[in-house]
């Protein structure tokens, strides 16, 4: 009995394990992608090139798209290092090979915070070789890089963790982080991958964990439309399965989930952010980077992400 429950166990790791791969490997596109929109002056990131294997080049409303998403989280994240605490802390998960706390320590080498990564271990171990390899990231770091572990420098760390399974990433983040600290926890592209009871849980934990953060999320929504749905067909033909996106299809349905854990919940879809809550004079500005007149499709692509943000406790960020 015992036997044949070790094998069931083993069988869904290894599936788990093969179903995750087309999930990780967004983590490069993503990073293609990001090179070719700062190459292109969108925006400035003197650290993605030593992250990036290499360029894709992508249309001008994909570009501008992501200038928006990177913009107002950045925005976010500046408005959140304002808060008077030395000992606030930003966690990001899923966080791919993103360039963020060399950016921000570089652009804000005054502000006093910790940096937190979390993304499947295979995904942390490159992203460590990469850092370790590198002297204008390791130096940044100033705490020794063992391959294939995790980094637990004074102000940056790099931990592994499986999303689905939050209790251990709590386990794990009350060993390394401040959990009565302001705290701001950042999620791009990531909930809609997971199922909506594990997705649901890991929002909750972190609301219980932290009494005084907000929590950030940029996601895929609107599956239900021909826009929707060939979404949904382009990245089901690489093997990628949004298993959240029907459960929360709508901003009002990202709206419910979070107040369900949070006392102030905010959010909009990703037209409304462009249009209403980006820097006005940032958005003149990449406009002229590339001609774009497909504004209907522009309009329709915009319509089908969203960015929600639900704040507890000291913590009080709003777009």
């Amino acid at each position: 009995m015992l036997s044949a429950l070790f094998i069931d166990i083993r069988i869904n790791l290894f599936l788990n394990m093969q179903e995750d791969q087309p999930i990780k490997a967004t983590a490069q596109d993503a990073l293609s992608s990001k090179n070719y929109a700062t190459q292109l002056g969108y925006v400035h990131d003197p650290f993605i090139s030593l992250f990036a294997r290499d360029t894709v080049k992508r249309p001008p409303l994909i570009n501008r798209g992501y200038w928006a998403r990177v913009h107002r989280v950045r925005m976010t994240v500046e408005e959140f290092l304002r808060i008077d605490d030395d000992n606030k802390q930003i966690i990001s998960i899923g966080a791919g090979f993103d360039t963020a706390y060399w950016l921000l320590r570089t652009e804000k080498p005054e502000a006093r915070f910790q940096y937190v990564e979390i993304d499947f271990e295979d995904v942390c171990n490159q992203k460590s070789q990469i850092i370790g390899s590198n002297p204008q990231l390791f130096s940044m770091i100033s705490s020794p890089i063992t391959p294939n572990q995790e980094i637990l420098a004074r102000d940056y760390k790099l931990l592994h963790a499986d999303l689905r399974n939050s209790r251990f990433l709590m386990e794990k983040l009350v060993l390394h982080t401040n959990i009565s600290a302001p705290t701001l926890i950042l999620a791009e592209c990531v909930l809609a991958y997971m199922e909506a009871q594990h997705s649901d849980s890991l929002i909750e934990d972190f609301s219980n964990l932290y009494p005084n953060s907000a929590f950030l999320n940029y996601d895929m929504i609107q599956p239900h439309d021909p826009f929707g749905r060939t979404m949904i067909q382009n990245l089901h033909a690489r093997h990628v399965e949004l298993k959240g996106i029907v459960s929360y299809p709508t901003v009002a349905s990202h709206l419910d989930r979070f107040r369900r854990f949070y006392e102030r919940v905010d959010g909009y879809n990703m037209l409304m952010i462009y249009n209403r809550h980006t820097d006005r004079h940032e958005r003149e500005r990449v406009e002229k980077l590339e001609w774009m007149d497909e504004f209907e499709e522009w309009n329709m692509l915009m319509e089908h992400y969203c960015m929600i943000i639900g704040c507890k406790g000291s913590v009080n960020l709003a777009f």
